[in-house]
């Protein structure tokens, strides 16, 4: 079958192969003539049934049919047009008194309908106007089409981008003598801006362990692709670093180098000694740090440095980054998240806020880290009413034993 095609943008009155059926020869004739005066291919038939053979072979730009005809009336030849699912439009010809009939045709899928006896001026003006409108919506249909690939093939990359991503996160978290640990990193999209790793010192399980803790400023593809340089920047510094503070030092040196303009990360470095309590760090971050201790209120630790990769050193001087420490006691947590967490929105969109998680971590506080973790996890998705939320969701919680 043959499907005449038009380019977007052509001219209205553009040369179409059209069908028309009545058993009126003489309006055929005259049909024949105005057509191809307007410059047309007319195809003409005196009944219906040879109008749909031709259909098997050739699908016209427009088909003109007549509304009574004694074998298959024109609305009969609409709906079976329909029942093929054929992209033609069909206009109705009509007597001055068949109106109420030609407006149930518009109804029943007909694009117009022409009365008799009709002027030159009248068919070019229905013609121009279906074949318009016809061109159109093929043109809306090619592009839809063509945007449903592009979104196809661009699903198939985003599942091959988060399958790299993800494989190059820690699927668990470390074995470390003296803590347990429990996290959470759940991009809002395919691929997210959030990172969590961990640096195991040249000693291994009986030296350090750098923790990082980060959020990469925006979302999607761009925030992904500037995780992966964060990742790979701050595991060459932390490994070798001489302290926390040396090592944002350095990173935001880095990053104000090699991120684009106006983005940063938002970044918290943890360096944890195996047979010690005593957690030294550094932060450049704007969400708090929290101490749950077994017993009584939550702590939360809020000073810090700017996010690296804010302000280039050449234009606003060093950034300067504090060394701190904190010994915890045993059955003592530390609790780490990125703003995807506390600015998580209800249906309603209201913000989670800050003083709302810090009360579920407070009520849940016995549980393991990884149960906590994962119960509140279950709490934000049941506020959100969705696992897919706005930001991504990190969480790191790591517990003094």
């Amino acid at each position: 079958m043959t499907v005449p095609t038009t380019t977007a943008g052509g001219a209205a009155s553009a040369p179409a192969t059209i069908f028309a059926v009545d058993d009126d020869p003489i309006i055929l004739t005259l049909l024949e003539h105005l057509l191809r005066t307007q410059g047309h291919r007319p195809q003409l038939f005196r009944d219906a049934a040879d109008l749909l053979a031709a259909l098997e072979h050739t699908v016209p730009a427009l088909i003109i049919t007549d509304l009574n005809m004694p074998d298959t009336d024109g609305m009969a030849l609409l709906r079976e047009i329909s029942r093929r699912a054929l992209p033609v439009p069909v206009v109705m010809l009509t007597g001055a008194n068949d109106l109420s009939t030609a407006l149930a045709a518009i109804h029943a899928g007909a694009a117009d309908y022409l009365t008799k006896p009709f002027t030159p001026e009248r068919l070019d003006e229905v013609l121009t106007r279906v074949l318009r409108l016809a061109r159109l919506e093929q043109d809306n249909k090619r592009y839809l089409e063509e945007l449903r690939q592009r979104d196809a093939l661009m699903q198939e990359e985003l599942k091959t981008a988060r399958a790299i991503q993800q494989h190059s996160f820690p699927a668990t978290v470390p074995q470390f003598p003296g803590f347990t640990f429990g996290m959470a990193l759940y991009p809002s999209l395919a691929i997210g801006g959030d990172l969590i790793d961990f640096y195991p010192g040249e000693s291994g399980r009986n030296g350090r362990l750098g923790i990082m803790v980060a959020d990469i400023a925006g979302h999607g593809v761009a925030a992904a692709l500037l995780t992966m340089l964060f990742k790979s920047t701050a595991a060459e510094i932390f490994r070798t670093a001489a302290t926390p503070a040396a090592g944002m030092t350095e990173l935001n040196r880095r990053l104000a180098t090699d991120f684009p303009e106006s983005h940063f990360a938002c970044a918290t470095y943890l360096e944890l000694t195996a047979g010690s309590r005593t957690i030294r760090f550094a932060r450049g971050s704007q969400e708090p740090l929290l101490l749950l201790p077994a017993h009584g209120a939550i702590s939360e630790y809020t000073d810090g440095g700017t996010p690296p990769g804010m302000f280039a050193p050449d234009e606003m001087g060093d950034i300067s980054y504090t060394d701190q420490e904190l010994t915890l006691a045993p059955g003592d947590t530390l609790l780490l998240y990125t703003d995807g967490v506390s600015e998580a929105l209800s249906p309603g969109h209201t913000m989670l806020g800050p003083e709302t998680l810090q009360r579920w971590i407070s009520e849940r506080r016995a549980l393991p880290p990884a149960e906590l973790v994962r119960e509140l996890h279950t709490r934000v998705t049941g506020f959100t009413g969705t696992t897919r939320f706005e930001d991504d969701f990190t969480i790191l919680a790591l517990r003094a034993e």
